[in-house]
């Protein structure tokens, strides 16, 4: 009876090993630090003359440096400004543009073999001029968010739209999928779909189609495919320099 007794207990420790070794794991693996960071964006391309002002200092930009939050960006006269805010966030700036840097923010999860980037977001606000935004696809949806005295816009993975904000109205052109804005006290948000525009302030939804609008309407579509296949471009040619961790 003895030996069998020993055995058993031996047998009753053992799997007591196992489950505590399991409990570890699974503790270790549910609570793996989450890391977040403000980031600084960078400059993809620069044409022109432009300047970021930060802390009450204006400096003048150059291309390949960097952009934080806080800063506002000034595109001058005949310039053009790439810029991507956060990885798969991208937007450019053409001359007479004005925009304030708001949020770039990163989320990763401590263990990089198990989807390491957990939040990709960046804030935004156009106080004047055009701005053409692409946000790509990832692992973890990427979200932008554009302020305009008019109104907010909000939008998420596979999207590229166009921003003009000008004589005090906004108008958005959705290139790629639809884009979300709520305009300023607006009880509801207004959804436009690809190859649509809106201008605010109006007194109810007005989206127009391109083809409605015509063959200036057409060319800003076409044009805005261009811009974002010039972004994709200068994001791979940079994608090493981005190292935020």
């Amino acid at each position: 009876m003895g030996h069998r007794s020993t055995i058993v207990v031996q047998g009753v420790q053992g799997f007591a090993q196992v489950i505590a070794c399991l409990a570890l794991s699974l503790g270790l693996g549910s609570c793996r630090p989450l890391l977040q960071r403000e980031v600084a964006g960078r400059i993809l391309a620069l044409e022109g003359n432009a300047t970021g002002k930060r802390d009450g200092q204006e400096i003048a930009l150059t291309s390949k440096g960097l952009i934080y939050p806080g800063e506002t960006i000034s595109a001058h006269a005949n310039a053009r400004v790439d810029l991507m805010l956060v990885p798969g966030i991208l937007i450019e700036l053409t001359g007479d543009t004005e925009i304030e840097i708001a949020q770039l923010r990163l989320a990763r999860d401590g263990d990089e073999t198990i989807r390491p980037m957990t939040v990709r977001e960046a804030r935004m606000r156009v106080t004047h001029g055009t701005v053409v935004a692409s946000v790509g696809e990832a692992q973890t949806d990427p979200r932008l968010f554009v302020a305009t005295p008019q109104g907010t816009l909000t939008a998420d993975a596979d999207r590229t739209f166009r921003v003009e904000v000008a004589a005090g109205k906004t108008r958005i052109l959705s290139v790629r999928r639809q884009v979300v804005i709520r305009a300023a006290g607006a009880p509801a948000e207004l959804k436009i779909p690809a190859g649509y525009f809106a201008t605010l302030p109006a007194a109810t939804p007005n989206l127009r189609s391109a083809a409605e609008e015509g063959a200036e309407a057409q060319a800003r579509l076409h044009a805005t495919f261009e811009v974002e296949k010039r972004l994709l471009l200068l994001e791979d040619q940079h994608r090493d320099d981005f190292r935020p961790w």
